[in-house]
Formats: C-alpha cells, sequence, structure tokens
C-alpha cells in the first residue's frame, strides 16, 4: 500500500487515489464510485476475504457484515466479485 494505491496479494483487485481529486478513491471492483482512502481499504479487505473463500465461522468473517454495511454493498455483489457462486457459504 502507498499514498496513491492498494493492491491485494490474494485477488485481483486494486484501488487508486484519483490524481485530480485529492482524497478521493476509485477501487477496482466499485469501477463508477468515488470513496475516501477509508473506504477503499475497506473496500479492498472485504475483496481479500471474499476471494481467499475462508470457511463459514472463521474469525475472518466477523468484520465482513459491518465493512458492508458501511460501503453499502451486498455479499451477493462481493461474490461476484470474488468470482464465487452467488451461493457460495458466506459467514458464521
Amino acid at each position: 500500500m502507498t499514498d496513491t494505491a492498494m493492491w491485494s496479494d490474494s485477488g485481483p483487485h486494486t484501488a487508486r487515489r484519483v490524481a485530480q481529486r485529492p482524497g478521493e478513491w476509485v477501487v477496482s471492483w466499485l469501477p463508477r464510485r468515488l470513496v475516501d482512502a477509508r473506504q477503499a481499504w475497506i473496500a479492498m479487505r472485504l475483496a481479500e476475504i471474499y476471494c481467499a473463500r475462508p470457511e463459514p465461522g472463521s474469525a475472518r468473517w466477523r468484520v465482513v457484515a459491518e465493512f458492508e454495511r458501511e460501503l453499502g454493498v451486498s455479499p451477493r455483489l462481493l461474490r461476484r466479485v470474488a468470482g464465487g457462486p452467488d451461493s457460495m457459504p458466506v459467514g458464521a
């Protein structure tokens, strides 16, 4: 992670600061939406969790619902982002 870019080791997603708009970021899986730096970090973390496909009940799922609410995204969208089926198990 740098001051202008975020990336994931567990998936293809990235976030980049918008040069013309300091403080605003664009995330690869939310291409039509500008977010702030915290939301970009949250979006990257969510994508990493879904791409890793942890087992239901894993501690990694504890923050997912809160992060999804903060970004206003659905588990269904995140499963598509991760390349998994809509029926992919999530959470505990």
